[in-house]
């Protein structure tokens, strides 16, 4: 049902796959470009919890670039506990990678935040 809508609403505009598994084994052992994702334009992050946003923020890293969307669907779970969850990983992402800038852009639905990346800096070198 999933490759029939991405089918469907894509019309072979941009290139997709789907991965069956689970994030820890399928994204561990590999980088984008080895599986021929140079830039991301639009990152939709939809697992609820820390530890596995954090582990896709880090694989999507190599191909964020100035103008990349990040999408978190539940960034707004745990009562707003920004130490938990999707908000978590964001931060610490954002503190371990100082040389991303990203602009806080908008609120969606219940839960959803979205983030623009504005600038990459020398910060982080």
């Amino acid at each position: 049902m999933v490759k029939r809508r991405l089918r469907k609403n894509f019309k072979n505009r941009a290139p997709w796959e789907l991965v069956k598994g689970y994030l820890e084994d399928t994204v561990s052992n590999v980088t984008t470009r080895e599986i021929g994702i140079e830039a991301v334009a639009v990152v939709l992050f939809d697992l609820d919890l820390g530890p596995a946003t954090k582990l896709a923020l880090d694989f999507v890293k190599p191909a964020l670039q100035q103008g990349s969307v990040l999408i978190f669907d539940e960034y707004f779970w745990y009562r707003g506990d920004t130490k938990k969850g999707e908000a978590a990983a964001f931060a610490r992402f954002q503190e371990e990678n100082p040389q991303f800038e990203f602009r806080d852009f908008m609120d969606y639905g219940v839960g959803a935040r979205v983030f623009v990346l504005g600038a990459i800096t020398d910060a982080g070198s």
